[in-house]
């Protein structure tokens, strides 16, 4: 599967990723950073378009993705 497909296969899972995010973050701007950081690590998890519980990977890297997120704007303020 080249770039291009799978790319086309994340589309599926972009809505739902970034309403996860907002979710936890309740901020747009971090939202859609945690999103795409998700989706992005998604892209290069070959795994991830061969599992039959690709939802569920999808989910778990957007709360990753969020508490990283969540985190480094938590140290920029200090």
């Amino acid at each position: 599967m080249n770039v291009q497909e799978k790319m086309q296969g994340l589309r599926r899972y972009e809505s739902e990723c970034y309403r996860i995010c907002m979710y936890m973050l309740q901020c747009e701007t971090l939202a859609v950073q945690a999103a795409k950081q998700a989706l992005e690590r998604l892209l290069y998890c070959d795994a991830f378009f061969v599992s039959n519980q690709a939802s569920k990977v999808m989910r778990t890297e957007a709360v990753k993705a969020s508490l990283a997120v969540k985190r480094g704007k938590m140290m920029m303020k200090l």
